[in-house]
């Protein structure tokens, strides 16, 4: 009995196996990082990686300048060997013994890379080209570091990978001079919809606006000959990228870049048509999306091993006290004046990081909490009891650091500079020297392209943008010419001036001082105001008993033109971040504009 049950058992289980479905070509490639084995060596390549998804390969490497970039390429699984790339077969078949990658385009067809598996599990790889010597084969290894467990991995199965288009748009890219490395007066940001917004600096541009246009563009992979409007915005990848320009001050044409180089951080485009337009290299300092602060929260380890020296907000110079944080305590020294003598005093407080401000402070927290958008401190109140003060991370780079808080019931902004490296120390100062003087207020105003972090109000342009100069204000915006068919810039500009305090009564004597500092930006607009013109009484009767009798008559005002002051309080000011608050209002509003 005992034996037949035995029996029985096994048999189920073999059942199930052969129930169970073994896994396809495609859901062993996708989803991994695949490391190329040199076999000259025996070892795993690091300078670069392949992943797979339902419809693309990514080569993913470094250029010579070590920022990450990644190499597109559309396949497709197919039993049979081909020369001809078929586009219709993309993402359809799992199953597989060769990969077909898009080659060249020609004349009428696409050229077929074909790729045969030798060897397909989860965790090795082994494929050649069918045209070359089987001995010339390609060994892969899949990543296990970090315990990933690339088996239960599908989340990106649905074949989604970052396009040209994405890694394109959301930055401002600065073009670089290619003989000398420095960077030029020319800035381009590209947007989802087929527009780029071209900014070209003045070369006195404290004193100067820049020259503003807007260029629609779309992706190809043949050359155009002429610019075809209705590609706009058709697809997100191609060899070519088709812009509308003026070549040499003449009429529109589509002049097409080959995209050889295209990264995180760099873009490299090579004119291919019309002929005598040099390549072009631009580069961005600020990562691969402007909105990535929106999904990624302040680490801990940005706040950690560093001397974060608080700003004054008058002058906007280094105060007394000086923050330093670790995984558990924030330590702060500052320095106080008792009975006439400077002495130096120091508290050290626990703090967390949390995505809410918390009125109560949790010490569960401490030490496993390390990432959010509040810094919740365990402060040390006057009379000596504890209170947990929730300070918001409004702004954080490897330069500066921004937090406000509510403090006895009024909202406090503090700015923090880090403590930099004798290396860094040591270029500010060559800097410096250059430039003859210290960083001032116009400094970091002028010369930048200034947008709203978020949009005051829903009917704001997305392409409204600020810019100063010594003593000109510049509010620029883009509309559509439908008879041109192109971009104009509605530039509207006012006069302002600096100064260390609010002016009530704005004076062109401040605009000639050319005052470069100060934390407020004055400015006026020129307004209406009518003023009352009283009218005789016109009597028809006067009655016996003295009563009188008149005409109504409406009552008349006289238009006279009137200018009225304005002033804006600078709140924080630096290269990336610039908020500022109106100082007459009912309520105290503070606006972020960024320049990225």
């Amino acid at each position: 009995m005992r034996n037949r049950l035995t029996l029985i058992v096994v048999v189920f289980l073999l059942a199930s196996m052969l129930h169970v479905e073994a896994k396809s070509t495609m859901e062993m490639l996708i989803n991994k990082e695949w490391y190329e084995i040199d076999l000259s060596k025996m070892q795993t390549r690091k300078d670069y990686y392949v992943k797979f998804t339902g419809t693309q390969r990514l080569i993913v490497g470094a250029d010579e300048d070590g920022n990450t970039k990644a190499r597109v390429q559309t396949y497709y699984l197919s039993n049979e060997k081909t020369d001809i790339f078929d586009e219709e077969q993309v993402g359809k078949c799992r199953e597989g013994k060769y990969v077909v990658f898009q080659g060249k385009k020609r004349k009428g067809y696409t050229e077929a890379v074909c790729m045969e598996l030798y060897q397909l599990d989860d965790m090795n790889m082994r494929m050649g080209d069918v045209k070359v010597a089987k001995a010339e084969q390609h060994c892969f290894v899949v990543n296990t570091e970090e315990g990933k467990d690339y088996e239960t991995d599908t989340q990106q199965g649905d074949g989604t990978v970052i396009s040209t288009q994405d890694l394109l748009v959301g930055k401002t890219w600065y073009e670089i001079d290619r003989k000398t490395g420095k960077r030029k007066r020319t800035e381009v940001l590209f947007d989802k919809d087929g527009m780029a917004l071209h900014c070209t600096i003045a070369k006195n541009f404290k004193r100067e606006l820049p020259d503003w246009q807007m260029r629609e563009f779309y992706f190809s992979d043949e050359i155009e000959r002429e610019f075809d409007h209705s590609k706009i915005g058709d697809r997100e990848n191609g060899i070519y990228l088709v812009m509308k320009e003026k070549v040499d001050g003449g009429e529109w044409c589509a002049v097409n870049y080959d995209i050889t180089t295209l990264s995180a951080n760099r873009l490299v485009l090579d004119c291919v048509y019309p002929e005598g337009i040099p390549t072009r290299t631009f580069m961005t300092q600020y990562g691969i999306e402007t909105m990535s602060r929106k999904v990624q929260k302040p680490q801990q380890w940005q706040l950690m091993e560093n001397a974060w020296h608080r700003l004054d907000t008058a002058n906007w110079q280094r105060s007394h006290f000086t923050e330093r944080f670790d995984s558990i305590n924030v330590k702060r020294k500052y320095s106080v004046i008792i009975d006439g003598i400077r002495s130096l005093k120091e508290t050290e407080n626990v703090y967390y990081m949390s995505n809410e401000a918390d009125s109560v402070f949790d010490f569960s927290k401490v030490g496993k909490a390390t990432e959010g958008d509040y810094v919740v401190v365990n402060e040390t109140t006057r009379d000596g009891g504890r209170v947990a003060v929730s300070y918001k991370v409004d702004y954080l780079d490897n330069k500066n650091m921004l937090l406000s808080a509510m403090l006895d019931s009024v909202e406090h902004l503090i700015a923090y500079e880090r403590d930099l490296t004798s290396e860094e120390q040591e270029q500010i100062a060559e800097d410096e020297a250059l430039a003859g003087k210290k960083r001032t207020t116009l400094d970091r105003l002028s010369g930048r392209q200034w947008k709203f972090d978020k949009k005051p109000y829903a009917t704001m342009s997305k392409w409204h943008r600020w810019y100063f100069t010594d003593s000109l204000w510049a509010e620029v915006d883009f509309v559509y010419d439908e008879i041109r068919k192109v971009w104009d810039a509605s530039i509207k500009t006012r006069v302002y001036y600096l100064s260390d305090y609010a002016h009530h009564n704005f004076s062109f004597d401040q605009v000639e001082k050319k005052y470069e500092g100060g934390k407020y930006i004055n400015f006026y607009k020129d307004t209406y105001r009518y003023i009352y013109i009283p009218k005789p009484r016109i009597i028809i009767y006067t009655s016996e008993d003295g009563s009188v009798t008149e005409i109504p008559q409406r009552p008349m005002y006289n238009k006279i033109p009137d200018r009225r002051s304005y002033s804006y309080e600078i709140c924080f000011l630096s290269e990336r971040l610039f908020v500022y608050s109106p100082t007459e209002s009912t309520f105290v509003r503070k606006f972020n504009m960024v320049n990225r």
